[in-house]
C-alpha cells in the first residue's frame, strides 16, 4: 500500500471531523481510504491500533450509508422501514428528542404506517414519554403508505429533527445517515 496519507496515525480521533471528511470524499477516494485502513488493520502478530480500526469502521459505515440508503425512505426492501430522526446526534443520549417513523408490512402488498415521539436519557435505556403521533387503523395500499411515510419524514425534518439513521435489517443495527441540510434539502 503506497499511499496512506489520508489515514490518521495518532490516537484520539475526532469522529465528527473524520465523518465530515469521509462524506466529502468521492467513491474512489473513499475506497482508497478504506483499503488503506484495512491494510493497517490486517491480521498479523500485533493488534491494530485503535485509531486505524475506528477509521476502517467509519469508512465502512460511510460506504454503507451511500450504497445501502442513497435516499432516505427509499429502500429496496418493502418488508418494513424504520427511520429514526433526532434533534441531536443519536450518540447523545442525554435529553435528546427523537421520532421513529415506521412502515410495517409484508414484502409486497398493503402497509401500515406508525410514528412515535419520545425523549432519551443517559440514565435509562427506556424511551421516556413515548407517544404515538400517527398509526393507521388498517393497512394502506403500498403507494399511499409510502406517501404517508415520506410526508411524516419531511414534517419531522421541518420540525428540527435533523439527524437521521435507519434500521438495516441485514446488519441488524441502526446505520447513521447524516445531518439534514435545510438549504440543500439533503443529508450531509
Amino acid at each position: 500500500m503506497s499511499n496512506l496519507s489520508g489515514i490518521a496515525i495518532q490516537d484520539g480521533i475526532n469522529l465528527e471531523e473524520l465523518r465530515a471528511r469521509l462524506r466529502k470524499m468521492t467513491d474512489a477516494e473513499l475506497i482508497r481510504f478504506g483499503k488503506a485502513a484495512g491494510f493497517l488493520c490486517r491480521p498479523g502478530k500485533e493488534s491494530p491500533r485503535e485509531c486505524f480500526v475506528i477509521q476502517l469502521e467509519e469508512a465502512r459505515a460511510e460506504w454503507a450509508r451511500r450504497k445501502e440508503s442513497a435516499k432516505i425512505g427509499e429502500g429496496a426492501t418493502k418488508m418494513g422501514r424504520w427511520v429514526q430522526l433526532s434533534k441531536k446526534h443519536p450518540d447523545i443520549r442525554d435529553g435528546n428528542e427523537v421520532c421513529n417513523v415506521l412502515e410495517l408490512g409484508t414484502q409486497q402488498g398493503d402497509q401500515m404506517v406508525q410514528g412515535q415521539h419520545f425523549y432519551t436519557d443517559s440514565t435509562s435505556s427506556e424511551a421516556l414519554e413515548l407517544a404515538t403521533f400517527i398509526k393507521t387503523d388498517s393497512a394502506l395500499e403500498a403507494s399511499e403508505a409510502e406517501r404517508l411515510f415520506k410526508e411524516n419524514l419531511m414534517t419531522r425534518l421541518r420540525d428540527g429533527y435533523v439527524h437521521a439513521r435507519y434500521f438495516n435489517f441485514r446488519l441488524n443495527r441502526m446505520v447513521y445517515v447524516g445531518m439534514w441540510d435545510q438549504e440543500s434539502q439533503r443529508f450531509i
